[in-house]
């Protein structure tokens, strides 16, 4: 049966048989199971909780690093905030109701969503909120990301969820479809990619490397779109990168982008998730829409050993290790072509001068690899939700 969540319905999990016999004569005790919400595990014995440890009860895929700070200009916020060429600049944390105020006046306040779409079911939850899909009057299946304002760390990043992906439209992009206001909750409706995220595959599989180049071939493309129009992601991983039930790519996730100007053409923000920071990301350096390359070039990583470098470690050790240590490379048993190791290594240059673009990228002979995008749908086939 599905359960009730707050009005909506939370998705049942299926049950497989396995083929070994069934336990007989046992008593459950212990009901231990994860928090999607904080990504710890909760109800476990104290002296369960003792052995395994802080670090591993706090494990989390999606740990977001975002770098506290208050700016005190309050008047260069707001024109900030206001301006939509410059949303991504910093701002100062705004009075409840003037950023009530500020968020509704870009989002649709002709009707109540709730009234409009129809059979939500959540299929995901992170650090900035929940996802669920519903039903929209025409019988399409949208996306309908739910954010409270007031849980937010840097709540003027909401505002990128809004007027980024609403001013692009590129066919490797999710195209954004509507936003509102519900209460302290703000919506973005979006295009439903019914596959789900690049992380579903490279958590359970290997993908072979023409299966990568497909997948590298269509980031690629919206990198070089966002970039033409100096806008860095700034959160190029696995969980950000989508895929339609037609096999193509959608970069998704635009909260932490970063728009940038001929006044401020760099940004030295500590934004993104630890292990796909470039080493300028995590030491503050200056940093433009270089650091999305070094990210999908650790997505590289993730498609082929399954998780990205120091991935063993700490969210806090790793990033000393991406600051001190030389570049990352594929070890031996990684087994891949010098196509791709020559293809990877074009990414993950610590000196900015040697690390390619886009646009280059997008001519490296290791894309002639790539397939129909319609190819990247056998990799779905017997995965675990």
């Amino acid at each position: 049966m599905p359960l009730q969540c707050n009005g909506f319905v939370r998705k049942s999990v299926k049950l497989r048989k396995g083929d070994i016999s069934r336990p007989t004569n046992f008593i459950h005790r212990i009901h231990a199971d994860y928090d999607p919400r904080t990504g710890d595990l909760r109800g476990l014995p104290s002296q369960w909780a003792a052995i395994l440890g802080s670090d591993f009860l706090t494990y989390r895929r999606k740990k977001m690093l975002i770098e506290d700070r208050s700016v005190s200009n309050k008047t260069k916020a707001e024109k900030n905030l206001k301006n939509p060429d410059l949303v991504c600049s910093p701002a100062v944390n705004s009075q409840h109701s003037d950023f009530h105020a500020l968020i509704a006046s870009f989002v649709n306040s002709d009707y109540d969503p709730r009234a409009y779409y129809s059979n939500f079911v959540e299929i995901g939850s992170g650090s900035s909120g929940r996802v669920f899909c519903a039903k929209s009057p025409n019988g399409a299946t949208v996306a309908v990301k739910c954010m409270n304002i007031n849980e937010q760390k840097r709540r003027y990043l909401l505002l990128n969820e809004i007027l980024i992906p609403r001013e692009l439209s590129h066919q490797n992009l999710i195209k954004f479809i509507d936003s509102f206001l519900v209460a302290d909750q703000l919506w973005v409706v979006s295009e439903f990619a019914a596959m789900g995220s690049l992380t579903r595959i490279v958590t359970q599989r290997r993908m072979p490397e023409p299966l990568i180049a497909t997948v590298c071939l269509q980031v690629l493309r919206a990198l070089a779109f966002l970039h033409e129009r100096r806008i860095v992601h700034r959160d190029v991983k696995s969980d950000s990168i989508l895929i339609d039930s037609r096999g193509t790519v959608k970069l998704s996730d635009f909260g932490f982008c970063a728009r940038l100007t001929m006044e401020n053409p760099f940004r030295r923000s500590l934004l993104g998730t630890p292990y796909w920071l470039s080493s300028q990301v995590a030491s503050k350096e200056k940093y433009g829409t270089d650091a999305d390359i070094w990210s999908l070039g650790v997505t590289i990583f993730e498609m082929v050993l399954g998780e990205p470098p120091y991935f063993d470690l700490s969210p806090e050790a790793a990033v000393r290790k991406i600051i001190l240590d030389p570049a990352p490379r594929f070890p031996e048993h990684a087994n891949v072509s010098v196509e791709l190791a020559s293809f990877s290594s074009a990414m993950l240059q610590k000196d900015l001068s040697l690390r390619s673009s886009a646009h280059q990228l997008l001519a490296h002979p290791f894309l002639q690899k790539a397939l129909h995008p319609t190819k990247l749908l056998q990799l779905f086939n017997g995965l675990k939700d």
